[in-house]
């Protein structure tokens, strides 16, 4: 344990027992302990199971988050069920790894299910996982379940039985601490086995590690080797709130060909075949897990590396192990109550105060140049495309020809430098209130130069609700930027069902609005997220809500659309391909018409909570995003250890 963070005016008070994950080098995530439960050292790793306050109680191992009792569900679900769905009736599962029991849980809900081998390399976290975790004390008890201690691979080596399903729930490749020999679970020769013992029809899936916008590497090179013994794996990925990040996973055949199911198919096999109910998965939720954005499309095409047991070294294929954040510099940002990360400052590029708000650009190890607005990320250049793409494009292709755009905010420009693109627009008034900001970023960000000296481009500086109240102008779409709706912060009021009254007669027939709201991932999409839609929805006939995972915000961040046409029919991949191809300059970096699908995929746990939603926000009565956010500051000696 660790206690981090000195105090500064900025800062909430120190959280006196952390639990410090280093994500990456330059990045770490700070967690207060709230109550030890449980502790073991074995002979090849150390356990916990502790009570920490932004998840519940936290499985850790080897000082990393292996699961927790927030959203434990999401990532087993995921792992298990595609695979079991693609085979047509499982009767006997492999499982390497997964001492935990939780995959052996998921497994053994499938009616179909005989026998359920479970290698997992340490008997003591088996045997801490047996005793300490409820949820998969059922598992541990079923008679089809059998539990062996070994090497996954060395078992399949020793053994000639035969499975319909193998599931590897290994340790990934991006964890250094336990790296070790789980390489050589992830190599050609480890797969040409499995293949060799599982039965035709057969299905394996591979747990892959990060899957996001930034990392994904392991992730690729696991898909290019498996395809290569398998002839084709088929990979996927789903963000998991706290691995902070997307995971990934790799599904083959031994048939060979693989190809997703459609939503239907996917139901109608998973209601028939198991019992009980998904907490997270259905067919809305596994067909987007199979939509890709085009950088992950185009680093899976790129790949080239065929991992072999002959070069089986950390260093040799992911480079050096991420290093601890000592005394130097770094920018905290609080998160929530009980979870703050750290982000090392590699060099201050340029700060002001302007009448509103404290400005400034720097470099941070894990994401690069970084727009920085009263101590918090407003956008990287590791992904600024992911957020902007996904704020700008959906609402300009629904309406199909936009000619005028009113974007209230968006002072950094990359919201008008992506409406710009779109070859029917004659007309684009940004309105942001802060005049600095906006000097500032258009000196300072030159991805956006080129938008800031659009001839199409009015820039007005006033209050965004001002300049429509006095206006006359009529608009195609709206993209309202704003800042969260945070308690006491500038913008609040600009969320509420008056002011969405205000959008929609400044719209021109056939119109459409767009507003981000805030985070929409597991955990705090019912904050802003569905009461924004709920209140959207009090004012126009559709509103269509989406989510996305943007790594530098370090959860799912949230849309809400307003159409002014009732029944609109949701696009469809190929006209969205279609519409961007005619439509739009340039190549986009995140948005296809298959990631596009992907926005709109939204879990069973978002759908059934936009649903039951009965907050219409009004002026007087508002929702708040966490009001900690707002907290952020730059000390030195972040995480800085000390003996508990």
């Amino acid at each position: 344990l660790a206690q981090v963070f000195s105090r500064s005016r900025f800062c909430p008070p120190v959280m006196s027992k952390v639990l410090t994950e280093c994500m990456e080098p330059g990045f770490k995530c700070h967690y207060e302990v709230e109550k030890i439960l449980a502790w073991e050292k074995t002979e090849h790793a150390s356990i916990e199971l502790l009570d920490l306050k932004p998840f519940g109680r936290t499985l850790v191992v080897d000082g990393l988050v292996s699961s927790t009792a927030l959203d434990s569900f999401v990532y087993h679900e995921a792992l298990v069920h595609p695979a079991m769905v693609h085979h047509e009736s499982p009767k006997r599962v492999f499982i390497g790894g997964g001492g935990e029991g939780a995959a052996a849980r998921e497994v053994l809900r499938h009616s179909s299910v005989e026998k359920c081998v479970v290698a997992d390399v340490d008997a003591a976290v088996v045997n801490f996982c047996k005793q300490h975790l409820e949820e998969n004390k059922g598992a541990f008890a079923d008679p089809r379940l059998e539990v062996v201690i070994s090497d996954a691979r060395a078992y399949l080596q020793e053994h000639d039985e035969k499975f319909d399903v193998v599931i590897m729930d290994t340790p990934s490749l991006d964890d250094p601490n336990r790296y070790g020999p789980c390489y050589m679970l992830n190599t050609k020769e480890c797969f040409e086995l499995i293949k060799q013992r599982l039965n035709p029809g057969g299905v394996v899936v591979i747990q892959s590690g990060q899957a996001g916008f930034k990392w994904h590497r392991n992730w690729t090179r696991i898909n290019k080797t498996l395809a290569g013994v398998f002839g084709q794996a088929l990979p996927y990925k789903q963000a998991v709130y706290s691995f902070v990040e997307e995971w990934g996973w790799n599904l083959a055949a031994v048939d060979g060909a693989v190809a997703p199911l459609s939503k239907a198919e996917f139901e109608q096999r998973l209601a028939a075949r198991t019992t009980g109910e998904l907490s997270f998965l259905d067919g809305e939720g596994y067909t987007g897990m199979f939509c890709l954005s085009c950088t992950h499309r185009r680093s899976l095409e790129a790949e080239a590396t065929v991992m072999v047991d002959a070069d089986g070294s950390y260093e040799k294929h992911l480079g050096e192990a991420p290093k601890e954040i000592d005394n130097r510099m770094s920018l905290e940002e609080n998160l929530e109550a009980g979870w703050r990360a750290s982000y090392e400052l590699e060099r201050e590029l340029h700060s002001e105060t302007s009448e509103f708000q404290e400005v400034a650009l720097v470099d941070l190890k894990p994401f690069g140049r970084t727009l920085v607005i009263d101590g918090l990320i407003q956008s990287t250049q590791a992904d600024e495309q992911v957020y902007h793409e996904s704020l700008v494009h959906p609402a300009m292709l629904y309406h199909g020809n936009p000619k005028s755009v009113y974007i209230g905010g968006g002072g950094e420009g990359s919201t008008a430098r992506e409406v710009l693109r779109f070859k029917s627009v004659e007309r684009c008034v940004m309105v942001d209130i802060d005049a600095a900001v906006v000097d500032f970023c258009r000196q300072h960000l030159p991805e956006n130069t080129e938008a800031f000296a659009d001839p199409r481009l009015e820039l007005v500086i006033d209050c965004a609700k001002k300049t429509l109240v006095n206006g006359t102008e009529k608009f195609d779409v709206i993209i309202m930027d704003l800042d969260d709706p945070i308690e006491d912060g500038p913008c609040y009021q600009l969320y509420t069902k008056e002011f969405y009254e205000l959008l929609k007669e400044k719209l021109n027939p056939g119109g459409v609005v767009v507003t981000q709201s805030g985070q929409a991932g597991l955990k705090m999409h019912k904050n802003v997220f569905t009461p924004i839609n709920k209140t959207l929805s009090a004012v126009f006939p559709t509103v269509m809500a989406y989510n996305q995972a943007v790594y530098s915000f370090l959860d799912q961040w949230g849309w809400n659309m307003g159409l002014t046409e009732e029944g609109r029919q949701p696009l469809t991949r190929d006209e969205v391909d279609k519409l961007l191809a005619e439509k739009v300059t340039g190549q986009n970096k995140f948005l296809t018409g298959e990631s596009f699908e992907g926005l709109f995929c939204l879990s069973k746990v978002h759908r059934k909570n936009l649903a039951s939603e009965d907050c219409v926000m009004t002026d007087g009565n508002w929702r708040f995003m966490n009001t900690l956010q707002g907290v952020a500051a730059k000390t030195g000696n972040a995480g800085q250890k000390v003996d508990s």
